[in-house]
């Protein structure tokens, strides 16, 4: 903590406890995380764009990396796990997937996308719906059925969608 702040620096010494040391840092944090990598591909040009958390089904990378652990489980039949044995089949495992293979994963993945964009809006419309159906006033309905109670009314207009 001290070197980072030092590298900043923001004044602190050896001699400051650690949690005075911690509300130093967190007080001179960026709010947001930079990442190197990040600012590399934006001076070349490239927008960086992050996956939500653990949704591995929109990453195709997680598509090579079950290729490549199938295959290096299914030739590593006499269950040698030395560290040169798993770098040979890791290497064979890295050549194994092709650039065809990698097309196949990133369409795959973007046909998934869609789906869950399509999912989407159909869900947010049929919420649209039933908030739009609750919201109606059953006692002023010029509805055939003026007579049924609010609940059966409700209940039809949900039956209905």
């Amino acid at each position: 903590m001290i070197t980072w702040l030092l590298n900043r620096g923001i004044k602190c010494d050896t001699t400051m406890r650690k949690a005075e040391l911690f509300n130093l840092v967190t007080a001179h944090a960026p709010a947001e995380k930079v990442f190197v990598i990040d600012e590399m591909l934006k001076n070349e040009g490239h927008k960086v764009l992050r996956l939500p958390p653990y949704m591995c089904d929109l990453n195709p990378i997680e598509l090579a990396w079950a290729q490549m652990k199938r295959h290096s489980r299914e030739r590593n039949t006499t269950g040698d796990m030395s560290m040169k044995r798993l770098q040979e089949l890791t290497m064979e495992a890295m050549s194994s997937v092709t650039p065809s293979d990698w097309r196949g994963f990133v369409e795959h993945t973007i046909r998934l996308e869609e789906e869950y964009w399509t999912r989407d809006g159909i869900q947010e419309e049929a919420i649209d719906r039933i908030v739009i159906s609750v919201g109606v006033d059953f006692e002023d309905s010029s509805s055939e059925d003026s007579d049924l109670s609010e609940d059966d009314a409700l209940a039809i207009e949900l039956d209905n969608l």
